[in-house]
């Protein structure tokens, strides 16, 4: 389970959508030398390895404090009880900016595909909804 942080999420705006075949943000970072790593311990082996990329997950999974829906929910709770007008949380920059979404049941129905099939044999692969939203839309 990687995330987008291999194209830079954490770092700032990136291409999106974003495409497994993007090339990392420069590094170091984490989940490319882990990557790279198993990339190269696999040859000549019969293990394989696979990845997945999620982009900003939302949807109810229990014990998992990394879901955007809940955090919006909380904000937004928190926002109306103070009698605060509801604003963005976010970075201005990102107001304006295309943003994908995964919803947590299809990440958990990749998870297992990508585990269990022999075609996902030595691949990284994006996951998301498909779909594209701006905040400011919303």
């Amino acid at each position: 389970m990687q995330g987008y942080k291999v194209y830079g999420a954490h770092l700032g705006p990136f291409k999106t959508p974003a495409s497994g075949t993007d090339a990392p943000h420069m590094p170091p970072e984490f989940n490319v030398d882990q990557q790279n790593f198993l990339e190269q311990r696999q040859k000549g082996k019969t293990w394989t390895w696979s990845a997945i990329r999620p982009s900003v997950v939302g949807g109810f999974a229990l014990g998992n404090p990394m879901n955007l829906a809940a955090v919006i929910a909380v904000y937004t709770s928190i926002s109306k009880e103070l009698g605060l007008p509801l604003r963005f949380p976010g970075k201005t920059g990102a107001y304006d900016k295309l943003l994908e979404m995964t919803d947590a049941g299809l990440l958990a129905h990749a998870t297992v595909w990508t585990a269990t099939d022999e075609r996902c044999a030595n691949q990284a692969f994006n996951i998301n909804n498909g779909d594209l939203f701006r905040w400011s839309e919303m």
